[in-house]
């Protein structure tokens, strides 16, 4: 993994970014870079959706880096993607959660980083569907209406 630098957009090129943000937001064809030399060439969807990310966060006046992953991870640097312990990645290795290989003739484990990435979105799903159980739950047992009655009549005091 190898980080590139930090860039902090000053306010004119935040106010810059935000006609490029709103094209690629919003662009129904591929788009087209133009080169130095005049010609023009077509943005491939993945880079594509790495400049719409950075041009609205530097609109709104975040400072941007990419993050540069080979195709195998680390479980130090799984864990960072992921937002938990290394320990925690392992766990999940050793409960054949998440795929990973070890390091020939060693202890080491490695993560394809595409394993790691449908592991991410198969929990954001996960999540997602327990959130909207959660949600229908307490729908059911009136739950919403007991919290806007009690808020209501703590705004009337």
């Amino acid at each position: 993994m190898h980080n590139a630098p930090t860039f902090l957009p000053t306010a004119d090129e935040s106010r810059a970014a935000i006609p490029i943000a709103a094209a690629l937001q919003t662009a129904a064809r591929e788009p087209v870079l133009l080169l130095p030399n005049g010609q023009k060439q077509s943005i491939p969807a993945p880079l594509a959706g790495v400049l719409a990310i950075a041009a609205q966060a530097m609109m709104s006046g975040y400072a941007v880096s990419v993050t540069i992953h080979s195709g195998y991870l680390t479980t130090k640097q799984a864990a960072d993607m992921m937002a938990c312990s290394r320990q925690h990645v392992v766990k999940l290795i050793d409960e054949g959660k998440l795929r990973a290989e070890k390091v020939p003739g060693g202890t080491h484990r490695r993560i394809r980083l595409k394993d790691l990435l449908e592991f991410m979105k198969a929990q954001d799903v996960r999540r997602d569907q327990l959130m909207d159980e959660m949600a229908t739950i307490t729908e059911d047992m009136g739950g919403y209406n007991e919290l806007y009655e009690w808020k209501r009549k703590r705004n009337k005091k």
